[in-house]
Parts: structure tokens; sequence; C-alpha cells
């Protein structure tokens, strides 16, 4: 985050978006720091009880594997974003930055963290440990999707999934699907 406010406004910007929509700085800023800290903590605990050590391999089930991983993550993601943006919209306000950067991965009400990242992590896991009993591919997949929903959001790389520059109703992970959603809340509840 301090890197990311050296190299650009993007961050004093959205944190004075967030003032306007009643979120203080301390508040953002002691949520990312919780939201940091937690997720590299579930991480750890992954690695230290379920993962251990593993033999890295490239084979068609690997590929297979994190291939229906990262399609049920899309499919929990695209849920969860959608009842954020669709139902609670006052909890989604803190993430949706209109200037997305690097910050933005982790501003975040514990809750919209808790559906936007833990469901589609908790899918993972599930499916590669219950599933297809394969804690390497479990590991590739958290990687996979945790690095695509860091880079997606960096202002400079603007992937195809650059959401938050339409606030909009692409609720998707890997793809841009827009579409207008009238259900959708979002666009009205944030002061820009």
């Amino acid at each position: 985050m301090v890197f990311d406010h050296l190299t650009s406004d993007a961050t004093t910007e959205n944190l004075k978006t967030m003032e306007r929509n009643g979120i203080s700085t301390a508040n953002a800023i002691a949520s990312s720091a919780w939201n940091t800290l937690s997720s590299q903590v579930f991480i750890c605990y992954l690695l230290i009880h379920h993962i251990g050590p593993v033999e890295f391999r490239l084979d068609f089930s690997l590929v297979a594997t994190v291939l229906v991983c990262l399609t049920v993550s899309d499919i929990v993601f695209y849920y969860s974003h959608r009842l954020l943006h669709r139902a609670l919209p006052q909890m989604h306000l803190m993430h949706c930055c209109k200037r997305s950067s690097l910050s933005t991965n982790g501003f975040f009400h514990p809750v919209d963290m808790s559906l936007e990242f833990g469901g589609p992590s908790i899918a993972i896991i599930f499916i590669t440990l219950y599933v297809f009993k394969d804690t390497f591919a479990l590991l590739v997949s958290l990687v996979a999707v945790t690095s695509w929903y860091f880079f997606s959001h960096d202002e400079y790389i603007k992937m195809a999934y650059y959401h938050h520059q339409h606030v909009d109703s692409n609720y998707t992970l890997y793809v841009s699907t827009r579409r207008h959603d009238p259900q959708e809340k979002m666009r009205k509840a944030i002061l820009h």
C-alpha cells in the first residue's frame, strides 16, 4: 500500500472517495491491514496443516484440476460479487474505487473480503483436498487465483477485468462479461 501510494495518486483519490461515502481513512487502512494479515495467516495455516511438502510436477491431471478450480472459483466469485452489488452495496463501498490500484486489493469490509476471497478459496480447498486429493493443485490454484486477483486491480496493467473503472455488473473474475443488471445497486450507492 505504501509503494502504491508513492507511485500513484489512486490511493489518495480512493481514500477521498471512501471519506465521501462515510468510511474514514483510519477505518480503510485498519481494514486493509486486517485483511492482509488475516489472508496471510489463512495461507500459512493451509501451508502448514494441509499442504506441507509437495513435489513439483506438470501433468494433465494438474492442469485439469487447476482449470476446474478456476472455473468453480469464478462461479463462486460471480455469485458472491453479484450479491454484494445487488443486496449489500454498503458493505462493498470500501472496495468499489473507480481508480483501482494495488492498494484496492486490501480495501474491503471484512464481510466483503470473506465473500469475495473466502468463498472462492474455500471452493478451491474443498475441490483439491476432498475431490481430487491433490495438495500441489491446491497450492497452484490458490497462487493462480490470488495472483490474478492482485494484478487485475493494477491501474497500469488494466487487464480485461477492469471492473472498477465502470462500477458495473461485470461480476466475473477472469473474463469481462459486461451487461446491464437492473438489480445492481452499487453505481447509485457510491458517491464519486
